[in-house]
């Protein structure tokens, strides 16, 4: 039985428990028309908190009702609407957990989220899935895939709540629910496959499922068990050097986490880490990469330095951090010698992740911006986070051997970090005409194929204490 098979029983038997004056709705399939003046009458639907507790949003009073409800509007639909299926779309509102607690209240951020999804999809029906995911189901005609880059711009403006501003990183999947689709349960599987796939991208982005969705939905349903029961033993990790161009030498190293279990071999940690994230695992998986990458590949007592990567919810986790530093204590690593490294677009709340930096920083801790130049706000993190280093995106780096512009991108990027005082290492670099562009633009430490794929812990070993294989002279 599939989460959301498992969900909605529950939610079913205790919508049977909580019988209320909104239960007979439930089997009658709503109109897809809003007479005009009249404000859209949404059914918001959730698993979370109280169930029959009542929303009020910009469009009107709604109910918050379980998920059950939502599926048997589906269920209604499919037996019905044969000539016009109706499209389901599974939303994800990036990081928005991070965002409540310390500036806002969770409420006023899903208030208007739930406003904004009634303003986009006014005809629709809406269904909370978690606290960062919605489902949508409405008709082609009104939801069809050539709207998509405009539903997304619509979701995808910043939040404000009082004198706060929160960005979002907008996700859509989306499933028709054609003849194919056998029950409501498995059109809301499909969306999210599809969500997932669409989660794994830079930026906002849509995807609609096909076969690499169904391919990824496989993949989840072995993964997620496994994540959930917290057996890590098919997790493995690589290693890939950082060079210091003027001398050659390796002088540091980034964990990258795989995945190697039978039917999911060498699954890339951009998939297996949104899966965890999806499963709620995301704060374990962390804590395990972290304690592998510092038992088994210690650097640091040949003077390099451990880079391993955290997530945006990892980052503003004290409890996670707890962990770690004490699995680095346990080790015996100097802590000045592990730099966790995050992307740019993974914190939205800055001022919380800005606190628990510092916290962590005091005690010797260093972090390093990922990915630097993927995201829309870079300068205003640069501005107001503790940081160590700069990362420069690999997709900045890509065609600085022939195109003018994307030199001028990555030298404004070295001398930002320059007159910041913050080191940069230059990413992506896999042909030598971009390494010796990188070094005449300023970049001295650097990491790409050129100069080595990732590679075991023993091999990692061998190229921190190996005389340098490479230098500027060459």
């Amino acid at each position: 039985m599939s989460t959301y098979q498992r969900r909605a029983k529950q939610a079913r038997r205790l919508v049977a428990e909580k019988t209320n004056a909104n239960v007979g709705h439930r089997n009658q399939a709503a109109s897809h028309s809003v007479p005009a003046g009249a404000p859209p009458k949404l059914r918001v639907v959730s698993l979370d908190g109280d169930l029959t507790s009542a929303v009020i949003s910009k469009a009107g009073v709604d109910l918050r009702l379980p998920l059950a409800d939502w599926l048997d509007h589906l269920d209604a639909l499919l037996q019905t609407e044969h000539l016009h299926p109706p499209l389901v779309i599974s939303v994800s509102f990036g990081s928005l957990a991070d965002a409540c607690g310390s500036c806002v209240s969770r409420q006023e951020l899903e208030s208007q989220l739930e406003a904004r999804l009634l303003s986009v999809f006014a005809s629709a029906k809406l269904a909370k899935i978690s606290d960062e995911r919605y489902a949508v189901v409405g008709h082609v005609c009104s939801l069809n895939g050539e709207r998509g880059p405009e539903i997304i711009d619509l979701l995808s403006a910043p939040l404000s709540v009082g004198p706060f501003r929160f960005g979002l990183k907008i996700s859509m999947g989306c499933c028709l629910a054609d003849i194919s689709v056998r029950n409501a349960n498995d059109c809301l599987e499909r969306s999210q496959s599809a969500l997932l796939a669409a989660e794994q991208m830079i930026g906002p982005s849509v995807v609609f499922y096909g076969d690499p969705a169904e391919e990824c939905l496989r993949m989840r349903a072995r993964l997620q068990p496994v994540l959930c029961r917290g057996e890590y033993e098919h997790l493995g990790l690589a290693y890939q050097p950082i060079i210091d161009h003027l001398t050659g030498r390796t002088v540091g190293v980034e964990a990258l986490a795989r995945w190697h279990s039978p039917g999911l071999e060498n699954l890339g940690a951009q998939t297996f880490i949104s899966i965890a994230e999806a499963c709620g695992q995301i704060n374990a998986v962390a804590t395990a990469v972290a304690s592998r990458a510092i038992r088994e590949c210690p650097v640091w007592e040949h003077g390099a330095t451990m880079f391993i990567n955290l997530s945006g919810r990892d980052l503003v986790s004290r409890r996670t951090m707890n962990e770690i530093t004490e699995v680095i204590r346990i080790a015996g690593a100097p802590f000045d010698k592990i730099i966790f490294e995050f992307t740019e677009t993974a914190v939205v709340d800055l001022d919380q992740a800005a606190s628990v930096m510092a916290e962590y920083r005091a005690k010797g801790l260093r972090f390093a911006i990922d990915d630097f130049g993927a995201g829309e706000s870079g300068l205003r993190r640069l501005a107001r986070l503790p940081l160590d280093i700069i990362k420069i995106d690999g997709e900045l780096v890509a065609d600085i051997s022939n195109d003018h512009k994307a030199r001028c991108a990555v030298r404004g990027a070295l001398e930002l970090g320059q007159s910041l005082g913050l080191p940069c290492i230059v990413e992506g670099i896999e042909t030598p005409a971009q390494a010796m562009q990188a070094a005449l633009m300023g970049a001295r430490y650097m990491q790409g194929y050129h100069f080595s794929k990732p590679l075991r812990p023993g091999q990692a070993l061998e190229w921190v204490q190996a005389v340098p294989a490479y230098c500027a002279a060459n």
